[in-house]
Order: C-alpha cells, then sequence, then structure tokens
C-alpha cells in the first residue's frame, strides 16, 4: 500500500512511499509502517503524520502551512513590537 508522508512537508517535503497500514483494535491509533524504513531509520507514522490519498495530503500540507504562517505572523508583531519599544528606550535614553 502506498501513503504520503507529511510529517515533515514544511522541511524536507513530502514521501511517498510503500508500507502497511496497521488498525489496531479498541480504539487505538492507527499507524503506517514503512518497509523498508527508508526515512532515517524510522518506521512508524501516527495520526496525521501520514495520508494515503493525494486529496487527503494537499489537505493536510495546507492545514501545516496555514498554522506555521499564523504562528510567524505572531512571531513578527511580537518582534516589530519589541523594535518599538527598544527605539523608543534609546531615543529616551540621556546619551
Amino acid at each position: 500500500m502506498k501513503a504520503f508522508i507529511t510529517k515533515y512537508a514544511l522541511s524536507s517535503g513530502v514521501y511517498e512511499v510503500e508500507g502497511d497500514l496497521h488498525i489496531p483494535p479498541l480504539g487505538a491509533r492507527q499507524y503506517f509502517e514503512v518497509v523498508p524504513a527508508k526515512l532515517g531509520g524510522i518506521n512508524w507514522y501516527f495520526g496525521k503524520d501520514f495520508q494515503l490519498s493525494k486529496e487527503d495530503a494537499c489537505s493536510r500540507v495546507r492545514e501545516m502551512f496555514n498554522r506555521r504562517e499564523a504562528s510567524l505572523r505572531i512571531s513578527l508583531a511580537d518582534l516589530s513590537d519589541k523594535k518599538a519599544i527598544a527605539l523608543q528606550q534609546i531615543k529616551n535614553s540621556s546619551l
């Protein structure tokens, strides 16, 4: 069975791999086992780290991008505020 590993989509990219889908009993998380391990020796991918269709993989990558973009926007706003404070402190200094 083929799957798309999207765990690394925003860093090193999406990987299309061969492996086996495991659905444990009693509501445990399903996981995808890559056979053989190709990605840094990691064999198992859980939850949202893998998708079985191109559409789901594209959707997951968009979701990851949107979350990261929102996080970066917040970080940039914080950085901008800190810059303004620092410049005001310099302006108000007695040197």
